[in-house]
């Protein structure tokens, strides 16, 4: 063998062990893709995986024994919409596949496929049906997708599935639904239902948990029988800043429905109507309004709030999230028997209780009250409680100083708002496993500042900033003068 016949060789076998070792390296990066999964979204606000919540509903699947299975229906082909509509499903299938071994995802062609449409009684176009075992949700195309206007008369796809499937898993996956009333006749807000109502933002994050609200009127609603009561099939009850005072007869129904285990939220304001019974649990709305100097700029009735440990707050806590409340109440707390007071919210030391001009808020102490100052709590009613013997253990009660936080202006605008109002509802439910953050990270960064903190950075921006930019332009001017 000459020496070009050997170099030929070589260079062939050094080749073909090149392609050996990428191709091998192919195969095992391949295998340990499949077998370890990892996923990075680097998206700013995380719109490339899913939300927290449908995370959290996906490993609580994941934990349990049952299985869920998601069958997808195709869009009617009509015009090239429909291909953006089914992309956007499919990505939204596979990305929740990959994170539950038991949840079954499949996409089907309903023209093509008709058999599996008509096994499944589906007879439209962009239907999703999410089925366990024992239970089964339909959910229809304009829950899956809305318009959104444009410039003009342009209108663009917005595709707001995911919420309403991860609704529906956590629907066919729960033991019993869940059923909140929200008392009416009082003056409280109304909730949004069938076209009616003010809070469109409450509602729909009620609806994303699973659960079903309706509104009650305890004295026009009564029962067959005639007597004011809270319904049997009450998950909770909750009352949205009412205004006038509640019926003697409204506040027996509601002690009864705690005697009996009940679960009561109470989001109350300043200056409104408080409920009796809540000096009965060792809670009370103090007059004033609560104020911090460190606050949300520019609103001085907006505190910045720390979370105390409880089950309600501590993604929260974790994620540093502020929750923001309007012109809030102050709460004051007693201790007595067979009574666990946890606060949620509170003020930092240097919050207070304002009793005097909102126009110009200054702690006074001869007139004010001094902080820390608590703007929400949770309550346990357990046995023996002076009331509560011979009822049941285990009642609970939210009491929350401001309802505005609920609202839509404040809702949206709050980072954390969205997740403490879904935990509060879910603990009062007795969901305590699906705590967790809700919605994504805004990309809206709100600065809070204390007075002193906000006259230092106008005094440096109007002040030492110019100064500096003369003494800068004073020294150039010499040095070139020197030359």
């Amino acid at each position: 063998m000459n020496a070009g016949w050997g170099r030929r060789l070589a260079t062939g076998a050094n080749g073909l062990l090149v392609a050996l070792f990428g191709l091998g390296l192919a195969v095992g990066t391949t295998l340990l893709a499949e077998r370890y999964r990892w996923r990075l979204d680097l998206s700013e606000d995380g719109s490339a995986s899913v939300a927290p919540e449908t995370d959290g509903t996906l490993r609580r699947l994941s934990a349990g024994d049952q299985r869920v299975t998601i069958t997808a229906f195709s869009a009617q082909r009509k015009d090239a919409e429909s291909f953006v509509r089914d992309r956007m499903m499919r990505d939204l299938l596979r990305e929740m596949d990959l994170r539950s071994d038991n949840l079954e995802t499949r996409f089907v062609d309903f023209d093509r496929d008709r058999l599996t449409a008509e096994a499944l009684g589906v007879d439209r176009y962009g239907t999703v049906v999410v089925a366990s075992a024992d239970d089964r949700v339909d959910l229809i195309d304009r829950e899956m997708f809305r318009h959104k206007r444009g410039e003009g008369k342009e209108r663009h796809l917005d595709f707001v599935g995911e919420a309403p499937i991860a609704a529906a898993i956590e629907q066919v996956l729960a033991k019993r639904s869940f059923k909140i009333y929200s008392l009416a006749g009082h003056g409280e807000h109304e909730i949004f239902d069938r076209g009616l109502g003010e809070w469109k933002g409450l509602a729909n994050l009620i609806d994303a948990q699973g659960f079903v609200v309706k509104t009650i009127d305890l004295l026009r609603d009564r029962s067959e029988s005639g007597a004011v009561a809270v319904p049997d099939d009450a998950a909770a009850v909750i009352l949205l800043g009412p205004k006038r005072q509640l019926g003697a007869a409204e506040e027996e129904a509601l002690r009864d429905y705690l005697l009996r285990g009940g679960r009561v939220g109470l989001y109350l304001d300043p200056g409104g109507a408080v409920p009796r019974l809540l000096d009965e649990v060792g809670v009370a709305v103090v007059e004033g309004v609560v104020l911090d100097r460190e606050v949300i700029r520019p609103f001085v009735d907006r505190p910045l709030l720390r979370y105390r440990s409880h089950a309600i707050t501590a993604a929260l806590a974790e994620d540093d999230a502020a929750t923001v409340v309007s012109r809030a109440a102050p709460l004051a707390l007693t201790t007595l028997e067979g009574v666990d007071v946890a606060p949620l919210l509170q003020t930092s030391r240097t919050g207070w209780v304002e009793r005097g001009d909102l126009r110009q808020p200054v702690y006074d102490p001869g007139v004010d009250r001094e902080g820390p100052v608590d703007v929400a709590v949770a309550v346990t009613v357990r046995a023996p409680h002076a009331w509560a013997r011979g009822g049941k253990a285990g009642a609970r009660v939210l009491v929350v100083g401001d309802s505005d936080l609920a609202s839509d202006e404040v809702l949206g605008e709050g980072p954390g708002n969205p997740t403490f109002v879904a935990n509060g509802l879910r603990w009062l439910v007795g969901a305590d496993d699906r705590m967790g953050r809700v919605g994504r990270a805004s990309p809206v960064r709100r600065v809070a500042l204390t007075e002193g903190q906000l006259v230092t950075l106008r005094a440096v921006a109007m002040g030492a900033v110019p100064f500096a930019a003369l003494v800068l332009g004073l020294g150039i001017l010499a040095m070139r003068r020197r030359r």
